[in-house]
């Protein structure tokens, strides 16, 4: 699948979205779309009414800049764990209710934004293969329901010297 079948995937799956001008075969002249030789390294789709994010996200391999903020999101697919060239994440201010376990492959991430989301529980599976990974320089989980690290001492830690307010919906 190339990188214009990708983004129309994204476009295809949000209809009421606000993505109406991504028409036509090139793909890097869209709105939003930025890229480097031909290969798709950013994605600025903040408050475009996105309520859906499809597998197909998964084939923009080259891609380094993922902003989803305030939209209507409620998951993320797993294919978003094969985005191992992404170094920003931004999904605050959408409905997620879970992060994928795959979000711990994303070695290269230095800045993960999920706050204000509806998030709750153990953030183990997907946090600590970040923490080990040690390259996240901004974390932000505050606004969320109650997240804790499990019995992960080290975890906590981690986490409280990103950001004490990560358990604020406790």
């Amino acid at each position: 699948m190339d990188e214009r079948q990708a983004l129309i995937a994204i476009k295809n799956a949000n209809p009421a979205s606000d993505l109406g001008s991504w028409t036509g075969t090139d793909y890097r002249s869209w709105e939003r779309v930025s890229c480097t030789d031909g290969r798709v390294t950013s994605l600025k789709l903040w408050s475009k009414g996105l309520t859906s994010l499809p597998p197909e996200i998964g084939n923009l391999t080259e891609l380094e800049y993922l902003f989803l903020t305030n939209n209507e999101l409620w998951d993320l697919p797993d294919e978003i764990g094969k985005i191992l060239s992404l170094r920003a994440l931004h999904m605050g201010r959408n409905k997620l209710m879970s992060v994928p376990a795959s979000i711990g492959k994303l070695y290269n991430l230095t800045r993960l934004s999920l706050d204000r989301n509806k998030l709750s529980g153990d953030v183990s599976s997907w946090a600590e293969p970040l923490r080990k990974a040690n390259n996240i320089k901004e974390l932000r989980l505050r606004g969320n329901r109650c997240l804790t690290a499990g019995s992960n001492t080290y975890l906590k830690a981690w986490l409280d010297r990103l950001g004490r307010d990560w358990q604020d919906g406790c």
